[in-house]
């Protein structure tokens, strides 16, 4: 059977199972909410942004790599079983006044996503939710920019198939902007011991990287030959490249227990060198695409509560996730370009807990939440002669805590790379106002180191010079 004829099946599998799952749940019916007292909600907070790259010697004009002012707003007009919600998130950065300083650009040239977002060098406009809500007590339909919250998992998610990564500043931007929303139609279903939900994306909406002279793009300087990446492309708009997915949940002895299987585009790139470039005035380099496949998931999760212990595990397996075939980069004479790209069986899953420390216990008049977060992230190709992913065997570590009745919230966040020696540490503390208003003052401190040359190493030894202190200004209303 053909791809396209394989596409076919899948969209006629979903129409079909969309149909019985509007059937089983009943027709939408209209909630009658006494507690609403207008159809229009508007809400959504601003902030300033500043960070400064620590390393000593330099002007703190170049030590200042990004200023931004952001404004995300969350727009509801009607009722909460019909209504339209969109989410507008603007920035303007401090590239608005710096035309030959790329650091932080957002592109390098004016375009527009598939998701409707619009990006220039000094500003982005982004709806990553914008999304017509139909629903009842026993079903829900959305047509619209989505995000999805697949898996359980607080750091890396293998079951969330749907939203690719906004990797422009790796895992250093705000969580809300971690994932891109994809436009999409969703319908779930909520039975007496079952909740289904069915996703289709219909266009292909790739993952976001740092350009070239970016603040945070990656300089893989333990290579002989200079590493140059392209752009990323989105795959062609085709029923074949679309992606489905359902999810079923249920809770079942007191855990909560989730399956879920999606066949479309891997939200994750591959990067495959694709040959050597030889430019005038240029030094010899090595041209790294990323690439976007088809892939398909069986995928797992589950949470349990235990006193003051949340436990949460998923797991992803995929017969045909694409892999660069390894080579002997010792021998440069060997090397055959492009690196070919082959289907392998592979698996990615993660393991963590969330503890809540009774800290009012031990400290007289304690009144914050304590929380203790660990999470172990595994990815791997199950055959041989396949080159690792790119971001696997990370250990990542936070502790959060509030002081002073709630207005000095206290983090830290540790992540570490096991296979490939790096680390990122990242304390935090703020000051919440209690009107809106709080500021805040965190430090990134990167590090690692290289084993071998010619290989990849962890992406914080890319970053050990990218020390950051990091000034925030917040406002919500």
């Amino acid at each position: 059977m053909t791809g396209l004829k394989k596409q076919r099946v899948f969209a006629a599998w979903f129409a079909l199972l969309f149909s019985v799952m509007i059937l089983a749940g009943g027709p939408v019916e209209a909630v009658e909410d006494d507690a609403s007292d207008s159809r229009f909600s508007f809400s959504g907070f601003v902030e300033m942004d500043h960070r400064i790259n620590t390393r000593t010697n330099q002007d703190f004009h170049d030590a200042v790599k990004k200023s931004e002012l952001r404004g995300k707003f969350k727009v509801r007009w009607g009722e909460d079983n019909a209504h339209v919600l969109v989410t507008p998130d603007i920035r303007l950065s401090s590239a608005l006044f710096t035309p030959d300083d790329d650091t932080c650009a957002y592109a390098d040239e004016f375009e527009v996503a598939r998701n409707g977002r619009i990006s220039n060098r000094g500003y982005e406009i982004s709806l990553d939710e914008a999304y017509l809500h139909l629903g009842g007590s026993r079903a829900r339909l959305r047509v619209g920019n989505q995000i999805y919250g697949w898996g359980t998992a607080d750091v890396f998610n293998p079951t969330a198939y749907f939203n690719p990564y906004d990797m422009r500043e790796t895992f250093f931007n705000d969580p809300d902007t971690m994932k891109l929303g994809v436009p999409s139609v969703s319908g779930m279903v909520f039975l007496e011991n079952l909740t289904v939900e069915a996703v289709w994306v219909p266009v292909h909406v790739p993952g976001i990287i740092a350009g070239d002279d970016r603040y945070w793009s990656i300089h893989m300087d333990n290579y002989q030959l200079p590493i140059v990446f392209d752009e990323v492309k989105p795959l062609d708009s085709d029923l074949e490249n679309s992606g489905f997915g359902v999810r079923l949940s249920s809770t079942v002895l007191g855990t909560d227990l989730s399956v879920s299987l999606y066949h479309g585009p891997d939200k994750d790139l591959l990067y495959r060198p694709t040959e050597i470039l030889v430019e005038p005035g240029e030094p010899v380099s090595v041209r790294v695409v990323p690439e976007s496949h088809l892939v398909s998931y069986l995928g797992l999760d589950m949470s349990k509560s235990m006193d003051k212990v949340v436990f949460q595990a998923e797991l992803a397996f995929s017969p045909d996730k694409r892999a660069i075939m390894e080579q002997n980069t010792d021998d440069p004479a060997a090397i055959r370009f492009p690196y070919d790209v082959k289907r392998s069986a592979y698996m990615a899953c993660a393991l963590g807990f969330n503890y809540f420390i009774p800290l009012h216990q031990w400290i007289e008049d304690h009144e914050g939440d304590t929380v203790l977060t660990m999470e172990w992230y595994k990815a791997s190709f199950l055959e041989e002669d396949r080159a690792d992913p790119v971001i696997s065997d990370l250990v990542s570590l936070r502790f959060e805590d509030t002081y002073a009745r709630g207005r000095v919230p206290v983090s830290l966040t540790c992540l570490v790379s096991v296979d490939r020696p790096g680390y990122a540490i990242w304390p935090k503390i703020g000051y919440d106002f209690q009107n809106g208003l709080s500021t805040s003052l965190s430090y990134i401190h990167l590090d690692g180191r290289s084993e071998a040359p010619n290989a990849t190493q962890s992406l914080f030894y890319y970053f050990r010079a990218n020390d950051t202190l990091v000034w925030n200004i917040h406002y919500d209303f």
